[in-house]
């Protein structure tokens, strides 16, 4: 089968169409070790914070119609290195500045959410990676994925962050994070990357943060898989995919 991504497509903010369209292909892998984590199908997962005229992310919450809302996103081609205090950029479009510590207020829009049963995730971008050379075989990062998990379990979810400016969104612990890597270099090296990243991630939380993956619908997806030797989705690391049909090559 092939994907086909009109202009009409095009033309739509990709909070819009993530909403859209990761709610009908959300995929409970049917692989996964531990089948309790598997929720009834028929849930409903939006994207939140690269549209500026997104409602608040609390009002979103109190719409009931979401089971799960993803705030995108995190980019880690923006960041330096971790170890040498270069964090990566949290880009949240005109909501808040992650720069200067204003996303921190989206704190009580969080613990809003997570009261009404609405589990919170984090988005993690890996496309235009300024660190990483696409003849090669490095990653996507400079810092390897043990660093990068740290620093997400750290900082978004149950640790505690050693970054001075303080955790990015503020005291909230969210409940897990998405990868969403719509370009990049497709070798190897990214390929391991994400599928380390996302173990990584799994070990420190010991299960408990939910992970999930947005492939594009061109099958494997280049960055993630499956099907891909050493790649993500060739692991069953994660609780759910959606299948993202905007934005791909043919």
């Amino acid at each position: 089968h092939s994907c086909r991504s009109g202009e009409n497509m095009a033309l739509m903010e990709v909070t819009t169409i993530a909403t859209i369209l990761s709610v009908t292909m959300i995929v409970a892998l049917e692989y996964y070790h531990d089948f309790s984590r598997v929720e009834a199908s028929g849930e409903l997962v939006t994207y939140w914070g690269q549209n500026s005229n997104d409602t608040t992310l609390a009002e979103l919450c109190q719409t009931s119609v979401y089971d799960m809302v993803v705030i995108s996103y995190l980019d880690l081609s923006a960041g330096g290195s971790v170890l040498l205090g270069q964090y990566p950029y949290l880009n949240l479009d005109l909501h808040c500045n992650s720069s200067t510590g204003g996303c921190t207020s989206l704190t009580t829009d969080i613990a809003i959410c997570q009261s009404l049963n609405v589990r919170v995730l984090l988005s993690i971008s890996g496309g235009g990676h300024s660190n990483h050379d696409d003849n090669d075989e490095a990653s996507p990062h400079q810092d390897g994925p043990d660093y990068v998990a740290s620093y997400l379990w750290n900082n978004f979810l149950s640790g505690e962050s050693d970054d001075p400016g303080g955790r990015p969104l503020g005291a909230a612990i969210l409940d897990g994070i998405d990868l969403d890597i719509e370009s990049g270099a497709a070798n190897s090296g990214t390929l391991s990357y994400y599928g380390h990243l996302a173990q990584f991630v799994r070990q420190l939380s010991v299960g408990s943060a939910i992970l999930t993956a947005s492939p594009g619908c061109s099958f494997p997806d280049p960055n993630l898989g499956p099907e891909l030797s050493g790649s993500a989705l060739e692991s069953s690391t994660f609780d759910y995919v959606w299948v993202r049909f905007y934005d791909n090559s043919l």
